[in-house]
């Protein structure tokens, strides 16, 4: 009846959340030592990739991408590496009932799906609107045009930043899809299910641009630059920009 008293913490990490964001709130509430956290987060894909094998090659070593958004409880004493496999587990088990052969058709890799998937996370606020926000992304790189997504530049620019320069968008970082053919290096979110379904099978349209333009977070989708244009006065006039 006394047994021992287990102390255990409850960390809720968020669709969207970036990998340092999960070391911080890992450290933060389960009482754990953050830099260890960082830098199994930020570098230490190789340590883990002979488990989880799609981690081989990961850019800088980073395990962004992969660190799946859940309810998680640690138990007192549980180290940083058992928290970050428990994530990578939780990773393979939601993979696993994913369907990937629609991305697979055009030559994506898992990598590649949960890069969208991340694009999805950052760019659209309502999760009803990833299947389409994940169209533009597939009938662009379809056409070769640059996928032009302002939520890559502002990865790797400082916390908190908002509002990009023009000289942002010219700078050279390989997660810049303003000044890169194709998908940035590696996510730049940690996706949800969600967000991973529609990155592996994106809605038929033919859409190649969207504009935040309702204050619940929807967007316009438009097939060509005049509707794009369009969208984008109702923006000025719906934020005032």
């Amino acid at each position: 009846q006394r047994g021992p008293k287990i102390v255990s913490y409850e960390v809720m990490i968020p669709e969207g959340f970036t990998a340092r964001q999960v070391a911080a709130r890992f450290a933060k509430q389960a009482h754990m030592d953050e830099d260890e956290l960082l830098a199994l987060v930020t570098r230490g894909a190789e340590e883990f990739s002979a488990s989880y094998p799609y981690l081989k090659g990961a850019h800088n070593g980073s395990l962004e991408g992969f660190l799946f958004p859940a309810t998680y409880v640690v138990k007192e004493g549980t180290t940083e590496r058992a928290v970050i496999e428990m994530m990578l587990d939780k990773f393979d088990k939601e993979i696993s009932g994913i369907d990937l052969g629609f991305a697979k058709s055009k030559n994506l890799t898992v990598r590649d799906v949960v890069i969208i998937a991340s694009i999805l996370e950052r760019e659209a606020q309502v999760a009803d609107e990833f299947p389409k926000v994940s169209s533009v992304l597939y009938n662009r790189m379809k056409i070769r045009m640059r996928l032009q997504i302002c939520a890559t530049v502002l990865y790797k620019l400082p916390p908190g930043t908002t509002v990009l320069k023009l000289s942002d968008l010219k700078n050279d970082d390989p997660y810049n899809t303003y000044s890169h053919d194709g998908l940035p290096v590696g996510p730049i979110s940690n996706p949800g299910a969600r967000a991973i379904e529609a990155a592996a099978h994106p809605a038929s349209t033919k859409y190649l641009y969207y504009v935040l333009t309702g204050k619940d977070g929807s967007q316009t989708f438009t097939t060509d630059y005049a509707g794009f244009l369009e969208a984008k006065k109702v923006n000025r006039k719906v934020f005032g920009q």
